[in-house]
């Protein structure tokens, strides 16, 4: 059986930069007090998301970009 994943969201590094936290954290944005969206390194690091992957026992991942 293969396990894909049909919800990764890939976003170009300078499109997410500047939205980390402090030392490049991860920071989550809100709206009207309900987490809405969370900037991460794995957004555009793809080997630290494949590694994810792998750790996960997902085979293969469909790409879309929701920032870019």
């Amino acid at each position: 059986m293969m396990i894909i994943d049909f919800s990764y969201s890939y976003s170009p590094e300078e499109l997410v930069r500047d939205q980390l936290g402090p030392g490049g954290s991860p920071r989550t944005v809100f709206v009207d007090g309900s987490p809405a969206y969370t900037y991460h390194d794995r957004l555009f690091d793809l080997e630290k998301h494949i590694a994810c992957m792998d750790r996960a026992g997902v085979d293969r991942s469909v790409l879309s970009s929701g920032a870019g």
